[in-house]
């Protein structure tokens, strides 16, 4: 879509815009998903939650703008509403959400009309892990 406004001039009519939700808090980098790659590729903004994992902007869209947010966990929905206001049609962008907000997921967003939203975690998820995914966790046998 990016290349085809490019080639226009212009952003497309009706397009939408896309923000995509990624997981800042979280483990490597090589444990990224494509999808989550190439999201951040094409992302003509990315905004940043404090702690963002540095690695990760390393694997964006060299001219993309990046926005650091003030962001506070506890009112994901004043984050959702910052990111929003700032959203034209037919821009893409990449939330790389601390673990709180990440884990609201799309719901944060009261409205979203003009808006696709899209969750992407890492290619393995806690949930559906079947060993314990703490970090520093050590398991030592017997007494």
């Amino acid at each position: 879509m990016t290349k085809a406004a490019i080639a226009a001039g212009k952003v497309p009519e009706g397009e939408p815009a896309l923000i995509s939700i990624i997981d800042g808090s979280a483990g490597a980098t090589d444990l990224l998903t494509l999808r989550v790659v190439k999201r951040l590729q094409d992302a003509d903004v990315i905004f940043c939650d404090p702690g963002t994992n540095s690695d990760i902007l390393e694997l964006a869209r060299r001219d993309a703008a990046r926005v650091h947010l003030n962001s506070n966990s506890r009112f994901p929905n004043a984050t959702a509403a910052s990111i929003q206001a700032q959203m034209v049609p037919g821009q893409n962008a990449v939330w790389i959400a601390n673990e709180a907000n990440f884990r609201q997921g799309g719901s944060v967003f009261n409205d979203t009309h003009g808006v696709q939203i899209e969750v992407l975690g890492y290619g393995i998820s806690h949930d559906d892990a079947s060993v314990d995914l703490a970090p520093n966790h050590t398991e030592v046998a017997g007494p």
